[in-house]
């Protein structure tokens, strides 16, 4: 499995969106996104070429999936 490393922005955009989910919805909600966040990452760690480059392509990012 590769590691998932995350960017600095990556890291404020999960602290904006719980508290979002927080302030919004109530921390079951936050806490559900949190354990759904890390199931999808270690899809991507253990799947690292999931995902299709098309999209990408065509917005021309290289080596992004989505």
């Amino acid at each position: 499995m590769l590691p998932v490393i995350p960017r600095e922005r990556a890291h404020q955009d999960l602290e904006d969106i719980l508290n979002y989910y927080d302030c919004q919805a109530g921390v079951v909600i936050a806490t559900d996104f949190i354990r759904e966040f890390s199931l999808a990452q270690r899809q991507v760690s253990k799947y690292p070429k999931i995902g299709s480059t098309r999209l990408c392509e065509k917005a021309n990012f290289l080596n992004l999936r989505v």
